[in-house]
Order: C-alpha cells, then structure tokens, then sequence
C-alpha cells in the first residue's frame, strides 16, 4: 500500500488567491517567555491552500458541509492527467475515464506554479464546457491542481455556479504532481467548519 500526499502545506507563505488574505499564524504561549506550554493561532480564509468549495460559495442557500454525507469525502477517484487549456467537453471524452468514476481528480500541471512564490494567472482550469460533461456523467466530487477550477476572472463564473449549482463539490489547490493518472482511493476530510462556503481539507490517496 502507497500513501500519497496531495494537500499544500498552510504557512505564511502559503501562496494564495490573487494574494488575498495571507495565513497569519502566531504564537501567544511560549517556553522560552515563561509560560507553561507553546500555543499559537491562526488566521486564514477557508479557501487557503487544499480545500474544498460547498454550494454556498455561489449560492446564499447552497448547502453546506453538513447537508453531505461522509462518504463523500471519501472512496474511489481517478486521477486524470490533462493539459489542454481551457479543460472542454473533448478534453474529458478522449481521456478515457472509466464510466463507475464519481470522483475525478485533473491533474494539469499548474501544481508546478507554486513553486513561484506568489499567485500566478496563468492556471490550467475548465472550459464551460468542461463542467457541463461533469454534471452530465454525474461526477459528486471534482479536484483540481492550483487554486481554481476555473480561469482567472471572468464575468459570470459559470464553471462554479454549474459544478455547485448542482451540489458537485470542488476541491481546490491539489498538489499532484508526484501522482500518475489511474485509480485510487481518496481521503479528503475537511475541518469540521459548519453552514460556511468551504472548509480546508487534507486531502490524500492510497494505491493498493
């Protein structure tokens, strides 16, 4: 059995959306000042690094991470790799992912941007068309390697609304890039965060 990490790690170089709300972590306990036991906190958007997108990011009364199941979070994936941009319809029909595949993870490469330092626009995401093959093979679960699946700005954020509109969750800022396209069994438990948009996930696969 093979245990493969795929979340980002949360520091404060963390890198983030568009450089919005940097983790700030700080240590209010300390040793070495006098005090019984190291203790610190942390301040960040639920949309740092790995997580994952409920209903209510695009929709006042989406369901949150309460209104899913367990199961959810968690059983068989694809991995598939991708490198067309935008990600359309064509792209999904010619990757020959198997027909019994509720979760899909895309991996396109863009996981390499990270290594920039800073927020980079230049990501692989959907097309429009992309989100529709998903909600037509009813795919429950679609993750992606950089901090959307979908293109940088854009007027109405159809690839979200469609994906969320139809209760498919979304996992964002995946780290691929030391897995190879096949299946797998996927853990990606989010912290515990009720009635919010999203919620940070460490996410991991097994290969028996």
């Amino acid at each position: 059995m093979k245990i493969i990490d795929i979340s980002m790690p949360v520091t404060e170089k963390t890198v983030v959306w568009d450089d919005e709300f940097v983790p700030e972590i700080k240590e209010f306990g300390s040793i070495s000042k006098g005090d019984i036991a190291n203790s610190s906190y942390i301040k960040m958007s639920l949309h740092t690094a790995t997580h994952i997108d409920f209903p209510r990011h695009f929709y006042d009364d989406g369901k949150t991470q309460e209104n899913f199941l367990l199961e959810t979070f968690y059983g068989k994936a694809y991995v598939v790799e991708i490198n067309d941009d935008p990600i359309a319809y064509e792209s999904f029909e010619k990757a020959n992912i198997p027909s019994d595949i509720k979760k899909i993870l895309i991996k396109t490469g863009s996981d390499r941007l990270y290594e920039l330092g800073k927020f980079s626009k230049d990501f692989i995401a959907l097309h429009n068309s992309g989100a529709d093959w998903i909600v037509e093979k009813g795919i429950e679960l679609v993750g992606i390697d950089y901090l959307s699946v979908e293109k940088y700005y854009n007027d109405n954020y159809y690839v979200h609304k469609k994906l969320l509109g139809n209760d498919i969750l979304i996992i964002e800022g995946l780290n691929l890039s030391n897995v190879e396209a096949g299946e797998y069994t996927l853990y990606a438990l989010p912290l515990k965060v009720f009635g919010r948009d999203a919620a940070p996930v460490r996410a991991f696969l097994i290969k028996e």
